[in-house]
């Protein structure tokens, strides 16, 4: 009965727990980011992010063209705004569902695990008319909550991307679900600064991709606009998060005492024998 409890609380508690660690360490990884992008100088940040701007105009007149320019700013692509060295680009802030995510270079399954993906050959997340700038992450991942719950934005709803010591709001306007190969839906448009969050749709079939398009917004709010701050490590962000860490700490009391109770009666019974 006590294997059988044990074995049912892990399998409720552990995906929570998990999550719970994984936000722990992005939290971590934003701090050390801050920490490290407070020690440039503002030449060097005016220069990071002129890499990233000749980037984003490459795209804007070349879109997926093998050229000479687009080649030569393509094969850079891994060096544009990595700025600790390992391929950390940001983070995205979406508060309205309690998402907070370190963004890194291109797709790859070991990026996706660790956060959100900066889509290559979509622009840089760091403003200007004619960009798109597409952040792709998981939904339904077993051990952490990334993109789950994009599908419950509305209109109105804001995103804020932190990049250097500059952060950049954007609204949300609209949605789209597409097929993976449609890459038409994520070109750049004229005179518009974009941004497309994209994961998997439907949940656990994943033959689709959702989007939500948001567009650049000015917000006058200097708790909500806010350059890049410190973040505290592992914060209990909303009453979930306590009550997994009591329900923890609960299962742990009873199995503890279970057990303290099984050993006293077997030792009584061994007395009486």
């Amino acid at each position: 009965m006590i294997a059988l409890f044990l074995f049912s609380i892990s399998c409720f508690m552990l995906p929570s727990v998990f999550n719970l660690i994984n936000e722990f360490n992005n939290d971590s990884k934003i701090n050390e980011y801050n920490k490290t992008t407070k020690t440039f100088s503002d030449d060097d940040i005016n220069a990071k992010l002129l890499n990233a701007e000749k980037y984003n105009q490459i795209l804007t007149t070349d879109y997926f063209k093998n050229d000479v320019n687009y080649s030569t700013i393509l094969n850079s692509y891994m060096d544009i705004l990595n700025s600790d060295g390992n391929g950390l680009i940001g983070y995205i802030e979406i508060p309205s569902i309690n998402v907070k995510l370190p963004i890194y270079h291109g797709e790859s399954e070991e990026v996706l695990k660790k956060g959100a993906a900066h889509v290559e050959q979509t622009s840089f997340p760091i403003g200007g008319l004619n960009t798109r700038a597409c952040i792709s992450a998981h939904s339904g991942y077993p051990e952490q909550k990334f993109f789950d719950d994009i599908d419950e934005l509305s209109s109105g709803d804001l995103i804020y991307i932190y990049i250097l010591n500059r952060s950049y709001c954007y609204k949300v306007y609209g949605r789209q679900i597409i097929l993976p190969t449609e890459i038409n839906s994520i070109k750049p448009e004229s005179n518009k600064d974009i941004l497309t969050l994209i994961t998997c749709y439907p949940y656990g079939i994943n033959s689709h991709r959702l989007l939500i398009n948001a567009e650049r917004t000015n917000v006058e709010n200097t708790e909500d606009n806010k350059t890049n701050s410190t973040v505290e490590a592992a914060p209990l962000r909303n009453i979930s998060d306590v009550l997994i860490i009591c329900s923890v700490i609960a299962s742990v009391a009873i199995l503890t005492t279970i057990y303290i109770v099984c050993r006293k009666k077997k030792k009584r019974k061994e007395r009486g024998n």
